[in-house]
């Protein structure tokens, strides 16, 4: 898990107040906080954001409720990397991107689904299964760890 502050593309509070009124969400102050942390710091799993905000009185129930919030209404993306925590990361209006996951460091990064991944997604034989998302996750060490170059 890559815990360093990356720029976000929401840039204001006003900016969050704004989406989540318009995904029918209340706007609170636990939500945003949340919101901030994982904007600047994608790629985390539900631990981080509630160590970082436990010093600002928020509990594990509420940091997990408004990560649950969040994804279910399109504003945070829920990844689950197999033998691994489930991650968070913002999720951007037509935003078309996978995962590339380090075996040595735990690092995530994104990488955009080449057109090849797309042509090979199954088609149903039939009407009783719709395909609404696909995720993919691949796997290797990244230059850092094969460098010797990694920071933790």
């Amino acid at each position: 898990m890559d815990t360093r502050e990356q720029p976000t593309v929401v840039s204001s509070e006003e900016q969050w107040r704004r989406v989540l009124r318009e995904r029918g969400l209340r706007v609170t102050r636990p939500r945003l906080r949340v919101l901030n942390v994982v904007a600047r710091h994608p790629h985390v799993d539900a631990g981080y954001v509630a160590r970082t905000l436990k010093s600002q009185g928020m509990s594990r129930q509420t940091v997990y409720g408004n990560l649950d919030a969040l994804v279910s209404v399109d504003l945070l993306r829920r990844i689950e990397p197999a033998n691994s925590p489930a991650l968070y990361e913002l999720r951007v209006d037509g935003d078309d991107h996978h995962h590339l996951m380090c075996r040595q460091c735990r690092r995530v990064f994104d990488t955009a689904l080449t057109s090849d991944v797309r042509r090979r997604a199954p088609e149903p034989e039939d009407d009783d299964f719709d395909i609404d998302g696909v995720d993919v996750f691949f796997w290797g060490v990244c230059r850092d760890c094969r460098t010797g170059n990694q920071q933790v």
